[in-house]
């Protein structure tokens, strides 16, 4: 296979970011509504409806309470696609949703966390 010379790379870089950052960046405010209502059925039985964790939930998955928490800042600082990949492609005991939802769905779902994480932003108790 042919290597590309570094004169198409540029081109190259530019016409592959057309086709990513849309798919990143489609999300817009009307999403969060049905972010909401997705995070609310699929999300909240673990995360709680506030984003803060299940402790019931965390006692029978046997993990720490802190590890259902998606406002404290080891989550806050992942990027959207970060995050949009681990709902898609689950971590740890949280299952996969590729299957079960579309990746606007999935963005969706991301942008709403990101506005819960904004307004109940993570204190530590001191």
């Amino acid at each position: 296979m042919k290597r590309l010379s570094p004169d198409l790379w540029v081109p190259f870089l530019f016409i592959l970011s057309l086709y990513f950052i849309p798919a990143i960046s489609t999300a817009t405010s009307r999403d969060i509504p049905k972010g909401q209502m997705i995070f609310e059925q699929r999300c909240a039985a673990c995360h709680g409806f506030n984003a803060k964790g299940s402790y019931p939930m965390s006692k029978t998955l046997k993990v720490d309470p802190l590890v259902l928490d998606l406002t404290k800042p080891g989550t806050t600082h992942r990027s959207m696609v970060e995050l949009q990949a681990v709902v898609s492609n689950g971590h740890y005991k949280m299952p996969k949703h590729r299957e079960a939802l579309t990746p606007r769905q999935i963005r969706a779902v991301v942008k709403y966390l990101r506005s819960l994480q904004t307004s109940l932003a993570y204190r530590s108790p001191r």
